[in-house]
């Protein structure tokens, strides 16, 4: 919701992820990473192109200039703002670019005036650091919830 804006694009990138969640659970590597958030990104990225096209299609019809800084507002609920302030500084920004103001690649390049390669190479590796922490709370979660 925080990224489409209305219930209506909410609820259709729901069930397009829900049933790509279904269709590509056997691409699903337990070695790179939880369910969790191999299922977190299906549905990040399903929103985020669902309000690239609400987008386009709002700046073709109206012709007018649309923010693209998308908010992820409802992360906090599982702590990700707060695991992502304990990575290096130059991994913060380029997040933030990436995942919180849903720019590409490229347009993270552009904007902090990096070359393509090092937003790349930095965000490989704030995914591998925030991977390690991730597995270590689902670990945690899975023994609270399954009874040790």
């Amino acid at each position: 919701m925080s990224i489409v804006k209305t219930e209506q694009d909410a609820g259709d990138v729901l069930q397009e992820s829900f049933v790509k969640i279904w269709k590509n659970i056997k691409t699903f590597d337990e070695k790179k990473g939880t369910i969790f958030t191999w299922m977190l990104n299906i549905t990040r990225n399903t929103a985020i192109d669902k309000y690239r096209k609400i987008k386009k299609i709002y700046t073709r019809e109206k012709n007018e200039f649309i923010d693209s800084g998308i908010n992820f507002k409802n992360t906090d609920f599982i702590g990700i703002k707060e695991l992502i302030k304990q990575l290096r500084p130059e991994h913060v920004e380029v997040i933030n670019e990436l995942y919180f103001k849903g720019a590409t690649q490229q347009e993270a390049s552009e904007s902090l005036n990096l070359p393509l390669g090092t937003v790349k190479s930095r965000a490989r590796a704030a995914m591998k650091e925030l991977r390690k922490v991730f597995k270590i709370i689902t670990t945690l979660w899975f023994a609270l919830f399954n009874g040790f």
